[in-house]
């Protein structure tokens, strides 16, 4: 089954925090159980004037490309890749011990 990736900002700040000269702008995402993430800087000239959620746009136009690339190769992942795998013998020893145990 495909999801639909949730997206959040997780990163918003000035960048070095010492001496700043633009935004560090970070994303994550889940998607059919799998993990991406990914920031980028945006500079002060470039961020003058604008809100926080004008400047985390900025952020995802310079990462939105990678994103997408990421989303497409998940979505055509077959779901047993990432899944927990229990071997047929596995299961069948511990119905043999539950099994065993009832007795």
């Amino acid at each position: 089954m495909i999801h639909e990736p949730e997206i959040k900002c997780i990163k918003l700040s000035l960048y070095p925090a010492n001496e700043p000269t633009s935004y560090a702008v970070g994303f994550a995402a889940t998607c059919n159980s799998w993990n991406w993430y990914s920031d980028c800087t945006v500079s002060l000239a470039e961020c003058k004037d604008k809100t926080d959620e004008e400047i985390r746009e900025l952020g995802w136009n310079q990462l939105e490309d990678g994103f997408d690339t990421w989303v497409e190769s998940v979505q055509t992942k077959s779901p047993l890749v990432g899944a927990v795998f229990v071997p047929a013998k596995q299961v069948a020893r511990v119905a043999k011990k539950t099994n065993s145990l009832k007795k």
